[in-house]
């Protein structure tokens, strides 16, 4: 499935986004139509009629849902990607843009394969497994790309991916992250939380304070 199908879903956990030849539907099929009259059982590694049967381990499929936080109120879309050919071609063309046009909060965990200069926000490595044993976890967030205006000057910033960097006033930002919707950094020996509505942001200023701000871009 395309993800741009689903972009506007809320909280949508996508599980395995692989740019590998990794079966991981294969497993549950298997189970459920075993071959009891010849005996038959796969193994690892095991040619088949278009790709090589390689299942993922347990213990990772049981990480990366830890790592996304799966709950019955969430949609979860499975990417399996057979001999990887497809995926691989999709993100060769830009996959990516579209991932990082979903909801912000969207949720996508990978068995071992990265997305390339897009950091994973949580790694996890499974011990005692064998192989394909490191869950990933990325989170879309929102876009801050730009200039906004608040109480306390004019705050530029230049995003990438989860992390930006910019100024406020004629104070350098430093740690600033985007978790989803929720913003953070530090400006002038102040911190700055909050969330990102489009254009705005409403969050407050300290630690421990109820000190507010409110910040609109454009």
């Amino acid at each position: 499935m395309n993800p741009t199908s689903v972009g506007h879903t809320p909280r949508i956990a996508i599980l395995s986004l692989l740019i590998a030849s990794l079966l991981i539907a294969a497993p549950a099929i298997t189970a459920q139509a075993p071959q009891s009259n010849s005996g038959f059982q796969p193994t690892v590694g095991q040619p088949g009629k278009d790709v090589v049967w390689v299942p993922t381990p347990q213990a990772t499929v049981d990480k990366m849902l830890e790592l996304a936080k799966i709950t019955p109120q969430d949609q979860l879309i499975d990417l399996g990607s057979g001999d990887g050919r497809l995926v691989i071609t999709a993100a060769k063309r830009g996959l990516k843009p579209d991932i990082l046009n979903m909801r912000p909060g969207t949720r996508i965990v990978s068995n071992t394969f990265t997305m390339g200069d897009w950091a994973a926000d949580q790694t996890a490595v499974v011990p005692n497994c064998p192989n394909y044993c490191t869950a990933l976890l990325w989170i879309v967030p929102a876009k801050v790309n730009g200039t906004w205006k608040l109480p306390q000057g004019e705050l530029k910033l230049t995003q990438t991916y989860q992390t930006f960097t910019g100024t406020l006033g004629n104070a350098a930002i430093s740690n600033g992250k985007l978790v989803g919707e929720q913003i953070s950094f530090d400006a002038g020996g102040t911190r700055y939380q909050g969330r990102v509505n489009g254009n705005t942001i409403q969050g407050t200023i300290g630690t421990g304070t109820t000190t507010s701000f409110t910040a609109t871009r454009g």
